[in-house]
Formats: structure tokens, sequence, C-alpha cells
């Protein structure tokens, strides 16, 4: 054996394992952060079907297909919005507890998003104070057409009815 074969086969072993030992690290490097994602996404998927559960679950009957808009309506605003789809999710419930369907969920959760920017409010805050605004008008509507009637001042017509309350 020559000393060039000692010395090459020596290089060749030498750069075998310095090889394995990179491509070691190279595969962590690579799978670790795939790994993460994929937990960090089955975990915000959880977060986001437990609020949705929750707010469903307080609206009544719901069917696949409205639950199914109800979750593509929350996905489609968050893309736009600084408000991730958990936070979305969870204004349906806020908006079921102020007596919305389903229906009118799906049409009112892009105005709770609106309001909550505007209003510099975390989601949640803005979803509750909403809702309860909304209710408060509502029974003040109620009260308003109880008292119009009870001094026979209800015309029938929204804009006579309006202007009796406020002569």
């Amino acid at each position: 054996a020559s000393i060039f074969s000692h010395v090459s086969n020596r290089a060749f072993r030498k750069f075998g394992y310095d090889a394995g030992y990179a491509g070691n690290r190279l595969t962590l490097a690579l799978t670790a952060p795939i790994i993460a994602m994929g937990t960090l996404s089955v975990r915000e998927f959880g977060r986001f079907d437990d609020a949705m559960t929750t707010s469903v679950a307080i609206m009544g009957d719901v069917s696949k297909a409205e639950r199914e808009m109800m979750e593509t309506t929350a996905m489609g605003i968050s893309s736009t919005s600084r408000f991730d789809p958990t936070a979305l999710a969870g204004g349906y419930f806020h908006l079921a507890s102020a007596g919305y369907d389903a229906a009118e969920s799906i049409a009112h959760l892009g105005t709770i998003e609106d309001f909550a920017i505007a209003s510099a409010m975390d989601f949640d805050k803005s979803g509750f104070g909403m809702t309860n605004q909304l209710h408060a008008m509502s029974e003040a509507t109620e009260y308003l057409v109880d008292a119009q009637s009870a001094l026979g001042l209800r015309t029938g017509d929204t804009a006579k009815d309006l202007a009796n309350v406020t002569r």
C-alpha cells in the first residue's frame, strides 16, 4: 500500500463522516420546523373548532351547510383582517347570545370585525360590546312601540312613528 492510498482512504473516510454529519444536521434543521409547524397547525385548528362548536351550540338548529358557511366566512374575513379565524369564530358566540341565528350571524360577522378595528378593541370585547348595544337598541325599540301603542300614536308607518316619538 502506497502512502497515496493510505492518505486517500483516510480522506475518503473523513469526507464520509463529515458528509454524514452534515446530512444529519440538515435533516434535523429541515424536519424540526416542519414538525413544529404541523403541531401548531393542529393545535390552532383545535382552537378554531372549539370556538365554532361553542358558538354553534347556543344557536340551536344549525345545519352542516350553515356551519360550513360560518367557518368559510370566518376564514375569509381573517385573510384580510388582523384577527385570526379563532377570534372570529368566537364572534359568532356573541352574535348568538344577542339572538342572531346562523344566517344573521354570518351577515353581521364582518360588521363586528369592522367595529373592533375602528374601536381599537380586541375582537372578543368588541363583539360583546356591539351585541349588547344591538340588544339594548332592540329593547328600546320594543319599549317605544309599546309606548306609542299605549298612547294611541302608533300608525304602522315607521317614519310617522319616529316623528311621533320625537315630538
